[in-house]
């Protein structure tokens, strides 16, 4: 866990993910709160931290191939 802290962007990509899913879930089972929530935004919001945890996952694999052929 604490490695993932240690990287803003994939925080970032979670906390994006995890508030889509939240507001799909509300807004499929029409919640009060959720009812005036456009499916635009959702699928926006669930695309940015899709691509937004992709960069980060794919950024991370750089950093550590990298440190890998440095040590040979």
């Amino acid at each position: 866990m604490r490695k993932i802290m240690k990287k803003p962007v994939i925080v970032v990509g979670l906390f994006l993910l995890l508030a889509s899913l939240v507001f799909l879930l509300g807004y499929v089972t029409d919640l009060p709160y959720f009812r005036d929530s456009e499916l635009g935004w959702i699928w926006t919001t669930m695309i940015a931290g899709i691509v937004t945890l992709f960069f980060g996952y794919f950024h991370d694999f750089l950093e550590k191939k990298k440190a890998r052929s440095k040590v040979r």
